[in-house]
This record gives structure tokens, sequence and C-alpha cells, in this order.
């Protein structure tokens, strides 16, 4: 089916949205808006800024579900998979050459995310992780890119990958439980030191948002690019076997970049998906 009307962007008490970052939003995409399905699947997303980045199905691989009305009203873009496909790679991919090297160079840089964890694995039982978003990074490839994931104890990682297989990390270790809001945004200088970045989440228990994250420097000496290959939503760059396909454990209301990283407006727009 074609585009849904635009349905426009509410920040929660007319606290603003992604939008208003002007220059500073690289990308944005947002499940009310510029969703593809058909029969529930969707094909494409494209984001809402002036670049209109495509994320879409490829080939014959099984697409996300469209779920309506999944979260305060508001509909998501649920990754797991419920059956095994053929080919394992749910996801949402760019081409090759869009947001190449987002945290490869100066200054300091942020993915922003808005989510739900659902599940610590698979309907098989089998995925090992969780990918919210990543560029380039695959098991078979581990030198390269860099991932967002939730792991099944729950621990929230960013990590980018440098030279010698080693990776600058952030971790909140234990922060989520299945069923939680995954709301927040990872912020990264592309330094190697413990303080090159950071993690602002809402914490669940609480209802307050948090600064968090535990740092681990790499042991290489120069990052690893994250050109030359697919920005992905959902899962990760190849996923040609089990043990690599790792899809989004529910669905997925929003991500956006900012370049340089901004973070303002956050909080009061990620209200809309907190009960």
């Amino acid at each position: 089916m074609p585009f849904p009307a635009f349905q426009g962007i509410i920040g929660a008490s007319g606290g603003g949205t992604p939008l208003d970052y002007g220059s500073s939003l690289l990308a944005f995409w947002e499940s009310e808006n510029n969703v593809v399905d058909s029969s529930g699947e969707v094909t494409s997303w494209t984001d809402l800024s002036d670049e209109a980045y495509a994320l879409t199905r490829t080939g014959n691989q099984e697409g996300p579900e469209l779920e309506a009305d999944t979260q305060n009203g508001f509909d998501g873009i649920n990754f797991e998979e419920t059956v095994q496909a053929d080919p394992i790679d749910r996801k949402l991919s760019s081409d090759d050459s869009d947001l190449d090297n987002i945290f490869f160079g100066t200054g300091t840089k942020g993915l922003h995310f808005a989510a739900r964890w659902d599940r610590t694995t698979d309907h098989n039982g089998f995925n090992l992780r969780s990918i919210i978003a990543s560029k380039l990074y695959s098991f078979t490839n581990n030198n390269d890119g860099w991932r967002l994931e939730i792991t099944t104890d729950g621990d929230l990682r960013f990590n980018h990958f440098f030279d010698d297989g080693s990776s600058w990390e952030i971790e909140a270790a234990g922060f989520y439980s299945v069923g939680d809001l995954v709301l927040g945004s990872v912020s990264y200088s592309g330094g190697n030191t413990s303080s090159s970045g950071t993690f602002r989440l809402y914490n669940n228990s609480t209802g307050q948002f948090v600064d968090t994250g535990t740092v681990t420097t790499s042991s290489g000496t120069d990052k690893s690019n994250d050109g030359a290959g697919e920005f992905v939503v959902g899962n990760m760059h190849t996923t040609t076997a089990f043990g690599d396909n790792s899809p989004f454990q529910g669905p997925i209301f929003g991500l956006w970049i900012t370049k340089p990283f901004t973070r303002s407006l956050d909080d009061r727009y990620m209200q809309r998906w907190i009960p």
C-alpha cells in the first residue's frame, strides 16, 4: 500500500520533536509515518528528514510486522520471528552507500531509539541478542562497523569496532526486563577513552531518564570504518546462519540520528510511549 497520509509528529505537552533538531538531524524514522506494508508485512520505511533515507526489505526475506496501536495507541514495527523463515533475516536495510561513517569522524554523534523489548529469545528459542540497529557489523566480520543490542540478560550495549577486532563499548548491565520500554540515546565521540560516550535511558522502575553506562575501551589503535555496508534496523548486516540471526524481539517505534549530538527534546518527546 502507499504511504499513509502524514500523521504529524506531535511532541508531548508541546515539547518539540526530533524534526525540531534542524540541521543536526541526520535521519528520523517514526512508525506512524512513511511505512509501506503489504498484508501487515513492512516492505519499506522512509525517514522524515530531507534526505528521505529508505529502509527496505531485500530479496525474498521476511519483512517485520506492522502492529497497530501497540503502545499508547501508537503503531510499532515488530521484528520478532514467530516462525522459522527462509531466509532467516527479518530486518530493514538501507543502500550500502547511505549513512556511512556516522560514528567514524570527529565530534560527538547520537543514535536515539524508542522500542519495547518483549522476549529474551526468538520463538524458536534460538536468538542470543536483540539488535536495535547496526552498520556493517556481522559475526563473520566482527572488526568493522558498530551495533546497538540488548542481550538475553537485559544488558544494553553499544560497540564500535577497532582494527584488532576489539571494540569501544558502553554497557548498561541488566538494565532491562521483558516488557520494558527501551527509550533513550547513545552518544559517542569516536574516541577510545572512558569519557567518549554515554547512555541516556528511561528507567522503567523509577519512571525517570538517567545518564548511565560503563565503558570498556578498545585495545586497538584505529577505529574501523562503518561505511560500504548496510545500515540495518532490527538485525545485523549479514545473517547467513542461525547463529548470526539476531532480530530485535519486539516493536520499534522510532529511531533517529543526530550529528552533532543533541538530545534536548528527547525526554519530553518520548513521553508519548510511556503509560
